[in-house]
């Protein structure tokens, strides 16, 4: 089951032998003694890569909740670790998110830098949609981000630089709020900063304006008549659910919804 599992979910006889601490020769093996055992192929090979067949397709969808089964039955110390992606882990809005759901949830969490869902992922949380497994549900909900300055820097606020991360400037939805935010008469720069922790200790300083999560708005802060809302899409591992699971995706959502 593992060798076809991985070699699935790989799409490479080689990628898979290396997953599986093994060579080319015995996965070829293994996957020609099941081929024979259904009487029908599982896979198309073409140099190396592999297409499931549609009866491949149908055997991964019944074997995986068995497959997660077991690795959860034989790995329970593992099981206890909660993983968490986002490929946007160190961005400032999620940092702050976060932090307040780590502090109120009593879960032992692995948190990892990661642009795609992985299929051992508990919950993947990003800005924008993304291409997802089949043994994944997807929830969005909106944050408002206010734009902040420090207070004693208040004046002529339009033409202070915008301290903004690439993660949220490239972003589509930014760059609609960006149009609207010109429309209103901001004339300043832009100024790049990818680390949340300097961005947040430069923005004290009373250096520029930023966008900043609601939960962690100092009362030094004053917010301006301009906000910015973003999507922020949750995804689930419906094979791995469990309390934990709803506990930590009702607080994200709970924390998002206290800051509007």
């Amino acid at each position: 089951m593992r060798v076809f599992i991985t070699l699935y979910q790989e799409g490479s006889l080689k990628a898979a032998a290396k997953k599986l601490c093994l060579t080319v020769p015995p996965i070829s093996r293994m996957l020609r003694m099941t081929e024979e055992w259904f009487d029908e192929p599982l896979f198309i090979i073409e140099r190396n890569r592999v297409k499931p067949t549609p009866l491949a397709e149908s055997l991964y969808q019944h074997l995986l909740p068995h497959y997660y089964a077991l690795n959860a039955r034989f790995h329970q110390s593992k099981r206890n670790l909660f993983r968490l992606s986002s490929p946007q882990i160190n961005n400032s809005v999620f940092s702050d998110l976060f932090k307040l759901c780590i502090e109120y949830v009593s879960v032992s969490i692995s948190i990892r830098q990661s642009d795609i869902i992985h299929n051992d992922d508990d919950i993947f949380v990003s800005l924008q949609p993304v291409v997802y497994p089949v043994h994944f549900s997807v929830e969005s909900v909106d944050v408002i981000l206010p734009l902040c300055i420090v207070s004693q820097h208040d004046d002529d606020w339009r033409d202070s630089e915008l301290l903004i991360e690439q993660t949220l400037f490239r972003l589509p939805d930014f760059q609609h709020a960006i149009r609207k935010l010109h429309e209103q008469g901001f004339t300043g720069e832009f100024r790049q900063i990818d680390n949340a922790e300097v961005l947040k200790k430069i923005f004290m300083k009373g250096e520029g304006v930023s966008f900043l999560f609601p939960g962690f708005i100092d009362e030094k802060c004053r917010r301006l008549p301009f906000s910015y809302r973003q999507p922020v899409y949750i995804y689930i591992n419906k094979f791995k659910k469990d309390h934990r699971h709803e506990a930590i995706s009702s607080h994200i959502k709970k924390i998002i919804h206290e800051s509007i």
